[in-house]
This record gives structure tokens, sequence and C-alpha cells, in this order.
């Protein structure tokens, strides 16, 4: 994860793609949507840099809230 939260803050389209998954699923104030595609225009969009809040497992995956700004 904090390698994917890394890619994002330097904006590393080549490094977030090996890092994600082919269905990556995006979340956010416009609806949801998957894939490598949409991952990419939400990192050009959204230009924003991601600060891990806490980390925690559950369901056999970590999860990390993030603050973004």
């Amino acid at each position: 994860m904090e390698s994917w939260q890394a890619a994002v803050n330097a904006a590393d389209e080549e490094r977030l793609i090996a890092l994600s998954a082919e269905d990556v699923e995006v979340v956010g104030p416009r609806g949801a949507g998957r894939g490598h595609g949409l991952l990419i225009e939400w990192l050009d969009r959204a230009g924003l840099a991601v600060t891990p809040l806490r980390w925690f497992c559950g369901a056999g995956r970590p999860r990390c809230p993030d603050r973004a700004t």
C-alpha cells in the first residue's frame, strides 16, 4: 500500500498501473468505475496527495483510510 500511495503522490502512472489490479475500482463523488484507464484519468484530474491515517486488516485485505489534499 505504501508503494501505491507513493505512486499517487508522485503522479507516476506506470508505477501505479503496475501496482493496481486490472479491474481496480475507482470511487469518488462522480460515482464509481473500474479499470486502469479510469485510474489514470482520476490521477490526472485529481492532482492530489494522499496521507495514510491508519492501517488495519480485515476480510483478508489490508485497509488504509487516506487524507487527500
